[in-house]
């Protein structure tokens, strides 16, 4: 779902939304990883002469595992925003699970150098914003901005590089 509008008439924030990526996949991930979890709990649980240390060492990489499944569903699963702020000069990107953000990336305005459109193998373009050297969009974030990089550059105040 791609669109950029006003939150409120009297705030001056442009939103630019993703839907969520995969939702089939991210629940397959999240049940795959909670069946990891159980399934390492289940042996702490009944493992009478076991010490602390083989557990920890049995169960280390099952837990890794399941952080990084975890981590991949929810991702999978949230709604990824692109949110410039006029009024307080802030332009964040943020990443929301069920209401809650759980990562989000915030830059004043006079910390983005430009926004550019890139060649890109992937993609072929790919529009990124750059803060100080350090690109703040990934893949998904620079499909959502690719067309509308101009105005992105004119609300935020730097200038557009076209580099395709």
């Amino acid at each position: 779902m791609k669109g950029w509008w006003n939150s409120t008439p009297d705030e001056e924030i442009l939103r630019f939304e993703s839907g969520r990526r995969g939702p089939v996949f991210g629940l397959a991930l999240l049940a795959l990883a909670a069946y990891v979890l159980r399934d390492s709990l289940m042996e702490a649980i009944h493992c009478d002469d076991c010490t602390l240390q083989e557990l920890v060492v049995w169960n280390i990489a099952p837990l890794l595992g399941s952080s990084i499944l975890l981590y991949s569903s929810a991702y999978l699963l949230s709604t990824h925003a692109l949110e410039i702020d006029s009024s307080l000069r802030v332009i964040r990107v943020s990443s929301e699970l069920f209401g809650l953000r759980w990562r989000v990336y915030a830059h004043g305005f006079d910390e983005v150098i430009r926004v550019q459109r890139t060649a890109d193998e992937d993609t072929r373009d790919s529009g990124v914003i750059v803060v100080k050297g350090n690109k703040i969009s990934n893949k998904y974030v620079a499909e959502w901005i690719l067309g509308d990089e101009q105005e992105i550059a004119d609300a935020i105040g730097v200038p557009f590089v076209d580099r395709t």
